[in-house]
């Protein structure tokens, strides 16, 4: 039986992990950032646009810091950052407003974060949103829900999954119990219409600036008018005032002096 080396299972154990480890703030409506492992042949600094795994799904996220003390406890639990994308980093001056425009409204910093990210084409594909259409027979069972959902879908056109499910009142899953039975298929939204362009005609805005203008001068005249009428009617009512003032005064005197 040989001797078990106590001093190489003591030297190995001592050894620091030359593992690096960061904090990454995923878009999610978490207030607090998850620690994952930085793998070898992939260089992170605070700010880069990573992809990570979050339970079944992997999500976009922007590195928020380094972690040079990560729990030893959850080393063996810690996931693996995807990849890095080749998108510009966040600059310190937007990683600190996101923390601030969510200290200051109580939000979350993973859905102001959310907000910051919305960049289009260089975050990956659009989110295509599915629709329904009713284009089969009644199912064999029928219930008030199904048949609510049957009665608004009885138009032939395609309406959003969840939108559908609101408007008649049941939940996602009937809609998908009447796909599976084939009642109703599935499809693709079409993308939105672009907002037309704004009119930039300068005949347009120097008629309407003309036009305010206009408006401003006779607004002006007419206060003008106005404070000028009413400043004559109080000085109207002071003279009558003083004139009645002056007769009652002189007519006091006549009383008081017989020989007047």
């Amino acid at each position: 039986m040989l001797p078990m080396d106590h001093s190489a299972r003591t030297s190995s154990s001592a050894a620091p992990s030359t593992t690096r480890v960061v904090d990454v703030l995923v878009p999610v409506a978490l207030n607090q950032a998850y620690s994952y492992r930085v793998p070898r042949g992939i260089d992170l600094k605070p700010g880069d646009v990573v992809c990570v795994p979050l339970g079944p799904r992997e999500v976009v996220a922007v590195v928020w810091a380094e972690n040079p003390n990560p729990d030893p406890r959850l080393h063996n639990r810690l996931k693996d950052v995807g990849e890095k994308l080749d998108v510009p980093p966040l600059k310190q001056e937007l990683r600190s407003l996101v923390d601030w425009v969510a200290n200051y409204t109580l939000s979350a910093r993973g859905m102001v974060l959310r907000m910051a990210l919305r960049m289009g084409e260089h975050l990956g594909p659009e989110r295509v949103r599915m629709g329904v259409r009713l284009i089969g027979k009644p199912p064999q069972r029928m219930t008030p829900a199904r048949r609510r959902l049957i009665e608004m879908l009885s138009d032939g056109l395609l309406h959003g999954k969840s939108e559908a499910a609101r408007e008649a009142g049941v939940s996602v899953g009937v809609i998908d119990g009447l796909v599976d039975e084939g009642t109703l298929a599935t499809e693709a939204m079409p993308r939105a219409l672009a907002p037309p362009a704004p009119d930039c005609d300068a005949r347009f805005f120097a008629g309407t600036a003309h036009r305010g203008r206009c408006d401003a001068r006779a607004g002006g005249k007419r206060q003008f008018s106005c404070g000028f009428a009413r400043r004559r009617h109080r000085l109207g009512q002071d003279r009558s005032l003083f004139r009645s003032h002056c007769g009652s005064h002189s007519s006091r005197q006549a009383v008081a002096d017989p020989d007047a």
